[in-house]
C-alpha cells in the first residue's frame, strides 16, 4: 500500500519471507511498502529480499523483514457515516465494492461505519467469501461524530491480527476538539488525540485517509471562519498517517473518491513490505528519508514514503 513507515520500539514480531514470524526485542524497526513495474509499466511480482537495497539518510540497512506479494493483507475498510458525510453515502457503498473486488483471494477484511460508535458491518473475512457485501448508513449512531473513538477502537480492532494489516478511513476528520478561545488547539496540546497517535503506533497497522472536505480540499461554500478548524482536522490525520506508515489522499470532487479506493486496492495487490533496524536510535529527533532501491535497473520502485518524522 502506499503506505507502511511505522517506528515501533517494543518487542516487535515482523513478518519473515517464508511467511513466519521472527522476534526482535526492544529495536526501532522502520518497514516501508514498496510496488515495482517493468519498462512497460506491468508490476512485478516475483522479486525477493536479494532484489532491494534500503537506505536511510543516505546510509545502507540491512533487510530484517521481507514479505512477498503473496503474503495477504488484513484490510479495514472505516466509513465515517455522521452527517457532514452522508451526501457521499452512495458513493462510499460504490468505492468500498470496487476496492474490494481488487483485493485477493488470501487478503482479509473488516468493514465498520463510526458516528458516535462503532458499527462493525462485517468482522474478518476472506475477499473470496460470501457475504461481503454490506450497506452502509442504517445506523442510529451517525447522527454525531466520535473520531479519536473510532480511531482508538481500530487499532484495538488491528491488534487481533498479525501480518500484514492497514485501515482505510472515509472522512473529513472532524470531532470533538479543545478550544482555546475560539480555535482548536493544536494537536501537540490536545491529550486524547496523543492518546489515539500511540495506539495507532502500538497497532502495528497503516492508518490510511480517503481525507475529504478539508482545507486543502473544502467543499464549496465552506466559510471562510471554518477554514483553521478543518486545517487542524486534516493535520492530524496526516500525522496519524505518519505515525503508522499511512497514505493520505484529498479528493477534488466526489467522483475522486471512487478511483482513489481502486488504486489503493492496485497497490495492495502488487506491494512488498520492507523493514529494517534504523542506525539513527538516540540522535536527534528529526525528518529522516527513506530510499528503496532495486539492484536491476530496469524496474521502477514506488515507495509508500520517502521519510518519517522520528518521535
Amino acid at each position: 500500500m502506499r503506505a507502511i513507515v511505522m517506528l515501533i520500539v517494543c518487542a516487535t514480531l515482523v513478518f519473515a519471507q517464508d511467511g513466519g514470524f521472527q522476534l526482535r526485542g526492544d529495536v526501532p524497526l522502520v518497514s516501508v511498502d514498496v510496488s515495482v513495474t517493468d519498462s512497460n509499466g506491468r508490476p512485478v511480482s516475483t522479486l525477493t529480499k536479494d532484489d532491494f537495497l534500503v537506505f536511510e539518510d543516505g546510509v545502507p540497512h540491512n533487510i530484517q523483514n521481507f514479505s512477498p506479494v503473496e503474503i495477504p493483507y488484513n484490510v479495514l475498510l472505516l466509513f465515517d457515516c455522521s452527517g457532514s458525510t452522508k451526501p457521499q453515502q452512495a458513493l462510499m457503498l460504490t468505492a468500498m465494492r470496487r476496492l474490494i473486488s481488487r483485493l485477493r483471494a488470501q487478503d482479509v477484511i473488516a468493514i465498520a461505519q463510526f458516528g458516535t460508535s462503532v458499527d462493525l458491518r462485517l468482522d474478518w473475512k476472506p475477499r473470496n467469501t460470501q457475504g461481503v457485501d454490506v450497506e452502509l448508513g442504517t445506523y442510529a449512531g451517525c447522527d454525531n461524530t466520535d473520531f479519536y473513538g473510532a480511531l482508538d477502537w481500530s487499532a484495538r480492532k488491528m491488534s487481533e491480527v498479525a501480518g500484514r494489516k492497514g485501515v482505510v478511513v472515509y472522512t473529513d476528520g472532524l470531532g470533538p476538539m479543545p478550544m482555546r478561545g475560539s480555535r482548536p488547539v493544536d494537536s501537540v496540546d490536545d491529550p486524547a488525540f496523543q492518546k489515539v497517535l500511540q495506539a495507532a503506533r502500538a497497532s502495528r497497522a497503516s492508518f490510511n485517509f480517503v481525507a475529504i472536505d478539508t482545507d486543502l480540499n473544502p467543499r464549496a461554500g465552506t466559510p471562510v471562519s471554518m477554514i483553521y478548524t478543518l486545517q487542524q482536522a486534516r493535520a492530524r490525520m496526516e500525522q496519524l498517517a505518519d505515525a503508522s506508515g499511512g497514505r493520505m489522499v484529498f479528493p477534488k470532487s466526489d467522483e475522486d473518491v471512487i478511483p482513489m479506493y481502486e488504486q489503493i486496492g492496485r497497490e495492495l495487490e502488487t506491494s512488498y513490505s520492507i523493514g529494517y533496524v534504523s542506525s539513527n536510535v538516540g540522535k536527534e529527533s528529526r525528518f529522516r528519508t527513506i530510499e528503496v532501491r532495486l539492484r536491476d535497473a530496469t524496474l521502477k520502485v514506488r515507495q509508500s514514503r520517502t521519510g518519517y518524522a522520528a518521535p
